[in-house]
């Protein structure tokens, strides 16, 4: 597993727990994971940009440039042709470049830089969900999303997939006089979840959340799991 990508997801969920009311919204939270994951590259192993090749989609001009290696907001493709659970035109919400990768850019502007990416040009893919898992089409959602991570994983075995879950039902210590319907995990019976890794690294999507349970300290603390490939069916 990426060093980098671990490190700044168990940042943010100990964040999270310390301080659940810092991010309010869905957003924020996956916002403050791409910043964490940079910070992560800016060690002096590692580098958080990356050299990239622009080249226009009217086929006139290439240039070479840097970018950040963490992106949010991109939609990846393999052919053309957009990888996710429905092959539309979906987005992911960070996407962290490989060296070299290629983008393109818009008729429109020299910097109009189109969402789309091929999959062989991105190291790891990671889906934010902050919602709350009693409600029907958050489940729905949360399905979907790890769907979508399946599906990029069938694309390219060399994308790590994470993805990485605040449940918003859960209680939190400091907000307890908040009084709400308790957490549904009942969406999690479509997908096969491994604590420990058992088998090809290759075929998983690494799912981080938060345990239902409080710790013996009355703390609520963090956890790893993971899902396999072709086990999941909506």
């Amino acid at each position: 597993m990426n060093e980098f990508i671990k490190n700044a997801c168990e940042q943010l969920l100990k964040e999270y727990c310390e301080h659940p009311l810092w991010f309010l919204r869905e957003g924020n939270i996956q916002s403050r994971l791409n910043q964490l994951i940079l910070a992560q590259y800016e060690t002096p192993s590692g580098g958080d940009t990356v050299p990239i090749e622009i080249k226009s989609t009217t086929g006139k001009g290439t240039i070479n440039g840097e970018a950040k290696r963490s992106q949010m907001e991109l939609k990846l493709t393999k052919n053309g042709i957009g990888v996710g659970e429905k092959k539309k035109n979906e987005r992911s919400d960070i996407v962290v470049l490989k060296s070299g990768a290629v983008v393109s850019c818009a008729p429109s502007g020299p910097l109009d830089i189109t969402a789309g990416i091929e999959v062989e040009y991105v190291d790891a893919v990671i889906e934010v969900k902050a919602a709350p898992s009693n409600r029907w089409d958050i489940r729905n959602a949360l399905k979907s999303d790890i769907n979508k991570l399946l599906s990029v994983k069938g694309n390219g075995a060399h994308v790590e997939a994470h993805f990485l879950f605040l449940d918003k039902s859960l209680p939190m210590p400091g907000c307890e006089g908040l009084i709400g319907m308790k957490p549904n995990s009942k969406w999690e019976n479509n997908f096969r979840f491994e604590k420990e890794l058992s088998g090809d690294a290759a075929s998983v999507v690494y799912m981080w959340d938060l345990n239902p349970d409080l710790s013996s300290e009355g703390k609520r603390c963090s956890r790893l799991r993971h899902a396999r490939v072709g086990v999941a069916v909506i």
